[in-house]
């Protein structure tokens, strides 16, 4: 089924505006952006494994197999300290830079709290470092961390739950467009979270968010009605922005970040509300006057969440399909990485440009009914996208944080598919 291809909105030449320089990505699935999204394109899971496991694999095993990244577990820092620092060398070598002195935005649910909590579980010495990690707390010191290894200097550092690193974005974003023409020209924006640790993994079990712990039911399948919950990742995300001045012309090919907002759903510490009415008026302000090609959901594939954020943010569309805008859950192939979850998704958002693909979503078998009884319109294969069409990005998390961010790809748009391309 063929998508609309809204009309771009024209360029406001008026104003600064703030283009993608580079992006990094560390996950399960890729020990790099490209070859993460090369994953997503063959259709690979998370889950792939699972039937390699024994049957009675505990939980936490069970989470950390599926889930980890192996590269980050037995260096000496932090997995998270670990996956923030490569991701960021990745999108600053993207555009042909050192890290060295370039401001940096930070967003962590977590911050650094594996190595204290795999310490303590085995009772081992304390050490100066996991001393400092303690004094300090798990963000301060992955933040304190992360300026020695790059020598970046520190702006600030976000936690906002699952929406950390999207809040992270928007900070950046407004700092570059607010700053003088003398300041510096790029901003570094960077997520990670390893938090794999046995008091979260039970404590996820306990809310009901996680799937089912076993090795043939531990799947994560966002916006499908036989979703159970999600299956927790570890990730680095890093994302370079960098500022167009006012009548400069955007660079050939570019992918520009033209809005970014938050808000706060302010129902409950955890559960989320049936009518996300901070997340309409969010969604409405970014939106209004501007044509979506595909939304990048928040959707971690829990039963309460998902249809109701589907519910806002297909307001307005034609519930057939016809007139929607494509969707993609990247979080049923890569797992939920918590406070990186929503800049890996913004970094997937931009490949998705970049390439004009929309991968595959092999878990998806069945589409979830929304609220009003409907099915949600949604093709689980692979579909091309204009590589000049806009992308939406959305994060939520605990406590009501939200955020969403903006793609406008300007590469060149690809012909209109014919009737057989089209069925």
């Amino acid at each position: 089924m063929s998508k609309p291809r809204p009309t771009p909105t024209p360029p406001d030449t008026e104003t600064a505006r703030v283009v993608l320089a580079g992006w990094g990505l560390i996950t399960p699935l890729g020990l790099s952006a490209w070859a993460t999204f090369s994953s997503l394109l063959k259709g690979r899971t998370l889950s792939d494994r699972a039937d390699e496991l024994p049957d009675d694999t505990a939980p936490v095993d069970l989470a950390r197999a599926l889930g980890g990244v192996v590269s980050v577990q037995h260096g000496h820092a932090d997995p998270a300290i670990e996956l923030a620092e490569r991701a960021t060398r990745e999108a600053a070598m993207m555009a042909g830079l050192q890290p060295r002195g370039l401001p940096l935005w930070l967003g962590t649910s977590k911050g650094a709290i594996a190595h204290v909590s795999r310490h303590i579980g085995l009772d081992r010495p304390m050490t100066d470092e996991l001393a400092a990690c303690l004094a300090m707390g798990p963000h301060a010191y992955m933040s304190h961390q992360l300026t020695k290894r790059l020598h970046t200097q520190a702006m600030t550092h976000h936690v906002a739950a699952c929406s950390s690193g999207l809040v992270a974005l928007d900070a950046a974003r407004r700092g570059l467009l607010s700053a003088q023409q003398d300041a510096p020209a790029y901003a570094l924006v960077a997520s990670a979270d390893a938090a794999i640790t046995p008091a979260l993994v039970h404590s996820y079990r306990r809310l009901g968010v996680l799937g089912t712990m076993t090795t043939k039911a531990y799947r994560q399948r966002p916006l499908d009605e036989q979703r159970l919950g999600f299956m927790l990742s570890e990730m680095g995300a890093a994302v370079l922005l960098q500022r167009i001045e006012p009548g400069q012309p955007i660079p050939d090919n570019a992918i520009e970040l033209v809005d970014t907002a938050t808000a706060c759903e302010p129902y409950d510490i955890i559960r989320s509300p049936q009518k996300m009415t901070s997340l309409a008026h969010l969604w409405q302000r970014v939106t209004h006057g501007r044509g979506i090609d595909v939304i990048h959901p928040h959707a971690p594939g829990t039963r309460e969440h998902d249809p109701a954020e589907l519910d806002v943010v297909l307001q307005g569309f034609d519930a057939s399909g016809t007139t929607s805008p494509d969707l993609y859950a990247v979080k049923g192939a890569i797992g939920h990485s918590l406070g990186a979850s929503g800049l890996a998704s913004f970094v997937v958002a931009a490949m998705s440009l970049r390439s004009g693909l929309r991968p595959a979503m092999p878990w998806l078998t069945q589409p979830m009914q929304l609220p009003d009884g409907s099915l949600l319109p949604i093709d689980p294969v692979q579909q091309a996208c204009s590589r000049s069409g806009t992308h939406a990005v959305l994060a939520a998390g605990f406590g009501g944080h939200l955020a969403v961010a903006i793609l406008q790809g300007h590469g060149e748009a690809p012909p209109a598919p014919t009737r057989a391309q089209s069925s």
